[in-house]
């Protein structure tokens, strides 16, 4: 027998048994997103780019121009691509398979950049050039990980370095000063 229930005023219980749950709660939000303090179904899904035979996707991002423009990044298998005019291309080539790739934005006085960083190294992409990558990597001073950037300071963790992986630290960079003379 189905049960139409128009409110789930108790929301989203999902770690109750099935038959636990109360009517007036809905056991998963997948396909559901929460708006206004309601679970309203999730509009349609667009396929981004061509499909194709590209293996796993194992990174996705969206950087931004300084004028708001998106820009569709994606690291696959050995690949890190953006997406122009529909066609994705290449940035870097010969990453390592199966490796996770982490990204950030950041935003200077210099424009608007997208950090990616894998166990390959640490670039800088300048989303109004996005087809070319500056390799930030010293192996003195950096760390591979995920990252992101806050109020002018990188915080990485799940470090992930030949002989060094941390799961448990977070690590920070010194903090990116901003004023005229600086950027």
């Amino acid at each position: 027998m189905d049960v139409i229930t128009q409110n789930f005023a108790r929301g989203v219980l999902n770690l109750l048994p099935n038959e636990e749950i109360p009517d007036d709660a809905a056991q998963d939000a997948l396909g559901f997103i929460t708006k206004d303090g309601r679970e309203v179904l999730v509009g349609g899904r667009k396929v981004i780019g061509a499909e194709g035979t590209v293996g796993a996707v194992r990174g996705e991002w969206f950087g931004y121009t300084t004028a708001g423009t998106l820009v569709h990044y994606r690291k696959i298998e050995t690949k890190l691509q953006y997406l122009l005019a529909g066609v994705w291309t290449d940035i870097l080539t010969g990453l390592t398979t199966g490796t996770e790739g982490s990204f950030t934005n950041y935003s200077s006085l210099a424009g608007a950049f997208t950090f990616f960083v894998n166990v390959d190294g640490y670039w800088k992409i300048n989303n109004a050039n996005p087809g070319f990558a500056i390799s930030m990597y010293d192996s003195t001073k950096n760390f591979h990980g995920r990252i992101f950037i806050d109020k002018g300071r990188t915080i990485l963790w799940d470090r992930n370095d030949s002989g060094q992986v941390d799961k448990t630290g977070l690590y920070g960079s010194r903090i990116d000063p901003q004023n005229a003379t600086v950027y």
